[in-house]
């Protein structure tokens, strides 16, 4: 987390939207269980800690600041720490599976006999994992402009990709402008010793170079969810869109709700007031739905849906469907 206390993520929007709504759904369709693990402290934590025991003596009484880029402190505090103490909660043996692939020397000297790779074990090469990944809908769509996951504030992240971050998701670039402010920080280097100002410099000059927006920044340039869709549904309307404005236009927004819709009809079997739902409510409060009970795969109790918006926004659609099958005689 960046902020437990207001809770924001430290994954990037679109990657956490994709993990909620499509990745734990999918999984758990398949049996698996998801556990989600949590750090006992968040990235404002670790910049605010009050350094006591620097053999520098001016550094004494102020702030951590800025993390360092290399192997961030923030991997092992926020991500590698709450994995430790997940396994020594486990009874007995247990094997542990990561994702390192079969052309990743360096990464493979780190299994051990409970620490195993299948990519390894069924030769799996990174791109194979990739078209895996992407054949069964579990490619994140931060791959359509990295080819890294990592936390929006980490320090390794390329120019690119802070560019990314500023330009499609200001509110998150205001956070890190509000700390670059801070007084009495030990570490003052945004990135690799470089100020934050600097960087900010820099990206600004990639921003203002690019000119047009790639189908993949669309989601957040839809301006605060005003329209409900994902990049991986965006970037398959051939539709060439140059500003978020554009996204206004009915012949481009529709174009783009109509693909959504019949991706959604084709996950539930072409039933309408499932895939309805799905559209409004979300894949994965849909999938919870079903799975306990609350409504059937086969749409034929939607007033049980759960959330009112979505109960009336189903029967709404459904009755202004039927009308326009009147009319038009279809």
């Amino acid at each position: 987390m960046f902020d437990k206390s207001r809770n924001i993520s430290g994954e990037i929007p679109e990657h956490i939207d994709f993990i909620r709504n499509i990745a734990i759904p999918i999984f758990e369709e398949w049996g698996y269980k998801i556990k989600i693990l949590h750090a006992d402290c968040d990235y404002m934590d670790l910049f605010f800690h009050t350094v006591t025991r620097s053999k520098t003596e001016e550094n004494n009484g102020k702030h951590s600041g800025w993390l360092i880029g290399g192997r961030c402190a923030g991997n092992d505090r926020l991500k590698m720490k709450p994995i430790r103490q997940y396994r020594k909660s486990i009874e007995g043996e247990y094997i542990e599976y990561v994702g390192i692939a079969a052309d990743e020397p360096k990464r493979l000297e780190r299994l051990t006999d409970n620490k195993r790779s299948l990519l390894y074990e069924y030769h799996c090469t990174e791109e194979m994992a990739y078209e895996l990944c992407k054949n069964y809908g579990l490619l994140s769509p931060i791959y359509s402009f990295t080819r890294r996951n990592g936390c929006w504030f980490c320090p390794n992240q390329s120019y690119n990709e802070l560019a990314h971050l500023k330009f499609l998701h200001p509110e998150l670039w205001e956070e890190l402008k509000v700390l670059s402010c801070v007084p009495d920080l030990v570490s003052r280097g945004f990135r690799y010793g470089v100020p934050f100002d600097e960087v900010e410099e820099r990206i600004d000059k990639i921003i203002s170079s690019q000119g047009k927006y790639s189908r993949s920044e669309i989601k957040k340039l839809a301006s605060q969810g005003r329209i409900k869709i994902n990049d991986n549904i965006v970037k398959k309307v051939n539709e060439k869109i140059n500003s978020k404005e554009e996204l206004y236009n009915p012949k481009i927004n529709v174009k783009i709700g109509i693909k959504y819709l019949s991706e959604l009809l084709e996950r539930y079997d072409g039933k309408l007031e499932i895939a309805l739902a799905a559209y409004n409510a979300g894949i994965g409060n849909v999938t919870e739905w079903i799975q306990k009970g609350i409504i059937k795969k086969d749409g034929t109790d939607i007033e049980n849906i759960p959330f009112k918006e979505t109960n009336n926004y189903v029967r709404k659609i459904l009755r202004d469907y039927e009308i326009y099958r009147e009319i038009y005689e279809v």
